[in-house]
């Protein structure tokens, strides 16, 4: 008896171990199981996350693309600007030394005969200094013109020489 007692508690024993073994083979295929989703969840929310920063770059990029051709542009238009300012400047010094009372007196003579021919009156425009200067001296030679509608007045727009300007102001 003792011999079944011991069989008995040798299959107890190995039954028990099988269990414990097939058990343990559940627990760690479950762990398994458990760590590849954790890993593949893992795996996917960083890959998320990468794109999110493609993404993102790609948009500092553009971004700084656009700020850089607006910079461009401005650049360029405050060049123009500036260059503008500066070529007004010259060509108005230039006018001024240029045409002097007797080199605008023959000018506007010219072309104040030309118009008075016109249907269409029409205004010299001086500055204030040359208006005074040249009207008394050109009152005379003109006064068939000043008849047919043309005038001579002063202009804040001229700072030397003169502008013509049809009577509807064009």
């Amino acid at each position: 008896m003792e011999i079944q007692v011991q069989e008995l508690l040798e299959t107890i024993k190995r039954d028990g171990v099988e269990a414990a073994e097939k058990q343990a083979q559940e627990i760690i295929a479950s762990a398994k199981e458990k760590a590849e989703a954790l890993v593949a969840e893992a795996e996917k929310k960083a890959q998320a996350r990468i794109q999110e920063q493609e993404r993102a770059v790609a948009q500092m990029q553009a971004s700084g693309k656009a700020a850089l051709s607006q910079a461009g542009r401005d650049l360029v238009l405050s060049v123009e600007k500036q260059l503008k300012l500066v070529f007004d400047r010259v060509v108005n010094e230039t006018v001024k030394e240029t045409y002097q009372a007797a080199v605008l007196e023959d000018a506007l003579l010219a072309v104040v005969k030309n118009w008075a021919g016109k249907d269409e009156p029409g205004s010299v425009l001086l500055n204030e200094k040359q208006e005074k200067e040249l009207t008394a001296a050109l009152k005379g030679q003109l006064a068939k013109a000043f008849s047919k509608g043309v005038t001579i007045q002063t202009s804040g727009k001229v700072a030397g020489g003169f502008l013509v300007q049809e009577k509807n102001g064009a």
